[in-house]
């Protein structure tokens, strides 16, 4: 089950909460500190519910997608999007290489986002295994609270990650083969994603967990799970 997106700020407002509440009781401050605590907590937790999307972008940089310049991309969209019942994310293109994707979101605004690399590299039943992955990550809380994460990922990149369900990605595999009822799309997908560079040049660090592709082990799991559907 994809955690509620509102747990991130919610739990960073309380550990940044008792970071200051400890030392300030310590010191003999009592009410004084429950004050200070909530104050800070609040303002964590308000920091990261409205400055997520925002930051995540600015991370990645990006130009918008117009049908126009990318009818290919859109027409999958489109119709992944009916099928899935998702509202159509605006479409955000990263001029970068990489092969790779990712969505940001808060409350009902979202983005896709795409490299070139993507869209030049995959084929078309490839290009919809990966869109469709994204659409169940917007259609899920998964996308949400992975954005709100971005900002934790900044100032420290442990606390991002443990922010993260660890099944995000491959429950969106899974999500993306039901919703395209053809396991090889995303399975060829994601062997050319493994087998190129899928690190973007800007961000990385701090969104490196919203991206399709990651470093680590967990890619080349993915690929073998989705072998012996």
């Amino acid at each position: 089950m994809p955690r509620p997106a509102a747990l991130v700020p919610v739990a960073a407002a309380l550990v940044s909460g008792l970071l200051f509440l400890v030392p300030l009781l310590a010191l003999g401050l009592g009410g004084v500190a429950l004050v200070a605590a909530a104050v800070i907590g609040i303002a964590v937790g308000t920091a990261l519910w409205f400055g997520g999307e925002p930051l995540a972008l600015a991370q990645i940089g990006g130009r918008p997608g117009d049908a126009a310049e990318f009818p290919r991309l859109h027409n999958i969209l489109d119709g992944l999007c009916g099928t899935a019942g998702v509202a159509k994310p605006a479409v955000i293109v990263v001029d970068d290489p990489a092969v790779n994707t990712c969505t940001t979101a808060r409350g009902r605004r979202a983005h896709l986002i795409v490299t070139t690399g993507l869209l030049d590299q995959l084929e078309v039943i490839e290009l919809e295994g990966v869109l469709a992955h994204e659409l169940v990550h917007l259609k899920g809380s998964d996308a949400r609270s992975g954005t709100l994460a971005v900002p934790l990922a900044v100032v420290a990149p442990g606390l991002a990650g443990r922010a993260i369900d660890a099944g995000r990605e491959p429950n969106a595999d899974a999500g993306a083969v039901t919703l395209t009822r053809y396991p090889p799309g995303l399975l060829a997908a994601l062997e050319k994603l493994a087998s190129g560079p899928f690190a973007v040049r800007s961000g990385w660090r701090a969104t490196q967990h919203l991206w399709l592709a990651q470093d680590g082990p967990s890619l080349n799991e993915r690929i073998d799970t989705l072998r012996e559907l």
